[in-house]
């Protein structure tokens, strides 16, 4: 129903649950919500526009001078009600932890920003061998194009 009261509720720390209306899947075994029926849950960890400068590019003055860099991940899995209710951390993303990723990725210098989301996506996969899928998206905040913008952007989903 689209009144569902769990359809997408945000909570603290950038954690997003979404409570899908695909019946009995197997992840979570006898969880009935309030419509009677059983129900999967998705769980999505999401850092929103990390700043941090790095040294990506073509040209020499961006591998110099540098730039600011907005790096976005989502991550989705399905966890247990039980995993979530003990609170054990080894059961779901540690935003932290993805957080000290994205600085050690971004701190390797690269040509091209679709190479530096490769290399972000596959040490988040690595990591988390539970993840249903993901995005990375990172912006160049002042790209070297006399174009008024608010940035150049790379996009990957998996």
């Amino acid at each position: 129903p689209t009144d569902h009261p769990y359809r997408n509720v945000q909570t603290g720390a950038g954690i997003l649950i979404f409570w899908n209306d695909f019946c009995n899947r197997g992840k979570i075994a006898n969880f009935v919500c309030k419509y009677k029926r059983h129900c999967t849950m998705r769980l999505t960890v999401e850092l929103d526009r990390m700043r941090i400068r790095a040294f990506h590019g073509l040209l020499p003055q961006e591998k110099q001078v540098g730039n600011i860099f907005e790096v976005s991940i989502e991550a989705w899995f399905s966890p247990s009600v039980s995993s979530m209710e003990r609170e054990d951390i080894d059961s779901t993303v540690n935003y932290a932890d993805m957080a000290d990723i994205a600085n050690q990725i971004m701190s390797e210098p690269c040509e091209l920003l679709e190479t530096v989301a490769i290399k972000l996506m596959k040490a988040i996969r690595d990591r988390w061998d539970f993840l249903e899928g993901g995005k990375v998206k990172i912006t160049k905040v002042t790209p070297p194009i006399p174009v008024p913008m608010k940035g150049a952007s790379v996009k990957i989903e998996w």
